[in-house]
């Protein structure tokens, strides 16, 4: 699995991941994270940007994607 890479111009880029080999956060250069949360069953529930902002996913017992909710609150 990829742990890090580097950018045209050298810049390191880092990959993290949880136990069951899933990424959680990509982090940038600036060592800033983007995050992902999963639950049990490993499907994305939140991603939260560089910036903070999350988006929030639901989905139904089957693995289909019920809602998407962003920063805004707009489904």
């Amino acid at each position: 699995m990829v742990t890090e890479c580097r950018t045209a111009d050298g810049e390191r880029v880092a990959y993290q991941y949880d136990t069951e080999d899933q990424l959680t956060a990509v982090v940038n250069p600036l060592g800033q994270a983007w995050r992902l949360q999963r639950d049990a069953l490993g499907r994305v529930t939140e991603e939260r940007d560089y910036w903070g902002q999350a988006t929030g996913y639901r989905w139904d017992a089957g693995g289909s994607l019920l809602q998407r909710t962003d920063a805004l609150g707009a489904r």
